[in-house]
């Protein structure tokens, strides 16, 4: 591969319609590129204009900031069934005999981007930091934070916390302290001129509404690595131009599903694998105290639209017939099928649509059938508009899909498509009726999944900013089993209350279950080093966090193997 060609066709992606609306000031070279520079071109999730947000305990952060830029002190890697804690920034841990202290060492010689230390200070300040600010606590970390010497520094949690500090070590990014303490609001910064710790850095000049550019961090600690120059994240107007960029070799990294990539991507100069993901969910503002409004907040209706979907034609016509199952208490299966209890009815959700109980679950719950044909109870119709992500072909058909079967039992559905940027702002903060969203997976159990979307701490009321609570979603139930699971290492204790948990969300249901989503990845022939079905080194993802981080360092130009 000419490294100078690499340049070439990322420039001439740029300018051959990367953002059709956004492009007349694109003539010739890209002042975000150089010539001689091995960059790896990634199609961005976003189908808009890119906007800024470069810190890492931000939950809108811009794509790579977390993995590219800033690095944890672990790494598992859950897609590849693999529960060690591979070093990154830290070197060892040790919990106390009691499991309530959790002692840390940083690994010697480590460097922020601009030449200066990362200390056990910047480690005490971060995790003091998102103690002190929930919206930015994304691991659930509560506790204190001290330092011992400059390398070593302890977590003191007010209880045990096993599966805590397991989200702590691997989910919270270090942050410098000599850059954020000086933030006027570390809640809203989006910290413009990172300093980081990861494999890349960057600079403003580098950014377009259409692109960015990562560069090779000099300070990075894993000498020699990346092995590339940079990763420029692109823009592009939908999923048909991410496809057609694809095959000609404009994309290097991207998750796209094509119906029939045996044939579509025929001669295109890349690989593609396939394996399960995140699942596709129907999320509802569930809780009317915490402020939702709508028939969706009563459980009747939610559970009428999941008995209500065929998922077998849903797979057919939305999905390519590549999409998983998935379980009515969202458990991912097969690798956390342990932890599934066989109390908690279909673990594995029903294929085809049971109108009749959807039905009957409305009538029973006060709902009259309209002379339209929908359902309706107090002069309010069962009708919804599903905002779904422009581009986001599976998505949208999805709901396309779902409401086309949903008629037969008496709920209007359709999907309205809005940009990235507004979803974001929509599912932060509780703006809607019901969307469509994916749930991602991480850890060898099921805690890190059920903390991260059902704790009452992951959400809050609506109006109100949150993490990844999106459905507005608070039983003490579920919250008291979590607790019960972190504080015990009693496999049998763990299944009893997971358990309580499946039953919980189940019952209620404020995510309703669509299908397990199959994330099929298209990789440069390139660049070598990639994910592969034989060496599943991470989640082969890009629109991933740390693991992108770990692929991004790891792959390297073709010529180089």
């Amino acid at each position: 591969m000419s490294i100078s060609r690499t340049w070439k066709r990322v420039a001439a992606a740029v300018c051959a319609g990367v953002m059709a609306a956004s492009l007349a000031a694109c003539g010739g070279e890209d002042a975000a590129l150089k010539k001689d520079e091995s960059i790896v071109n990634v199609a961005t999730i976003s189908t808009s204009q890119l906007t800024e947000n470069w810190n890492p305990l931000s939950p809108t952060a811009s794509q790579g900031t977390v993995g590219a830029l800033y690095e944890a002190l672990f790494f598992v890697n859950a897609a590849g069934g693999d529960d060690t804690m591979q070093p990154m920034l830290g070197e060892t841990y040790e919990f106390s005999d009691d499991y309530k202290e959790l002692t840390i060492k940083l690994k010697d010689g480590l460097k922020w981007s601009d030449g200066k230390p990362i200390t056990a200070d910047d480690a005490v300040y971060t995790f003091n930091l998102i103690n002190d600010n929930s919206s930015l606590n994304g691991s659930g970390f509560h506790g204190k934070a001290e330092k011992i010497d400059d390398t070593t520094f302890k977590l003191t949690y007010d209880q045990i916390a096993t599966m805590t500090a397991r989200s702590n070590l691997t989910g919270v990014p270090l942050v410098p302290k000599h850059v954020f303490e000086k933030m006027s609001d570390v809640t809203t910064d989006v910290n413009k001129d990172p300093v980081t710790s990861g494999p890349f850095t960057f600079k403003e000049e580098d950014f377009t509404p259409q692109s960015y550019v990562f560069r090779k961090n000099p300070n990075y600690h894993e000498k020699g690595q990346p092995y590339i120059d940079g990763v420029r994240y692109t823009s592009y107007a939908g999923g048909q131009a991410t496809q057609d960029a694809i095959v000609a070799g404009d994309i290097d990294w991207a998750s796209n599903v094509f119906q029939n990539p045996e044939k579509q991507l025929a001669g295109a100069p890349v690989d593609y694998i396939t394996m399960p993901s995140s699942a596709q969910v129907l999320v509802t503002c569930s809780s009317a105290e915490m402020g939702c409004t709508g028939p969706q907040t009563d459980v009747a209706v939610r559970k009428a639209i999941y008995y209500g979907m065929d998922r077998a034609q849903m797979n057919n016509l939305a999905f390519y017939g590549i999409f998983y199952d998935s379980s009515s208490s969202l458990t991912p299966v097969p690798e956390n099928e342990k932890w599934l209890s066989k109390d908690v009815p279909e673990s594995t959700v029903p294929e085809e649509a049971n109108v009749e109980k959807a039905k009957q679950l409305l009538e029973d719950a006060g709902y009259t059938l309209g002379s339209d044909g929908i359902y309706q109870k107090d002069g309010v119709r069962l009708s919804f508009e599903v905002p779904a992500i422009s581009g986001w072909t599976e998505s949208i058909n999805g709901v396309d899909v779902a409401g086309q079967q949903l008629k037969e039992v008496g709920i209007e559905m359709k999907a309205k498509q809005v940009s990235a940027n507004e979803m974001t702002e929509l599912y932060s903060k509780g703006d809607y009726q019901i969307i469509t969203q994916n749930m991602w997976y991480s850890g060898s159990e099921p805690y890190d999944f059920y903390n991260t979307f059902y704790a009452s701490s992951a959400t809050a009321k609506v109006g109100e900013k949150c993490i990844n609570g999106w459905a507005r979603y608070s039983n003490p139930a579920v919250d008291s089993a979590l607790e019960a699971i972190n504080s015990t290492n009693d496999d049998n204790e763990k299944m009893k209350q997971y358990g309580i948990i499946q039953q919980q969300v189940y019952e209620d249901m404020p995510y309703i279950p669509m299908m397990r989503t199959a994330t099929m990845v298209e990789t440069s022939k390139d660049f070598t080093g990639w994910v592969t079905e034989d060496n599943v080194y991470a989640a082969p993802a890009s629109w991933g966090s740390w693991d992108t981080g770990i692929i991004l360092r790891t792959i390297k130009p073709a010529a180089d193997k």
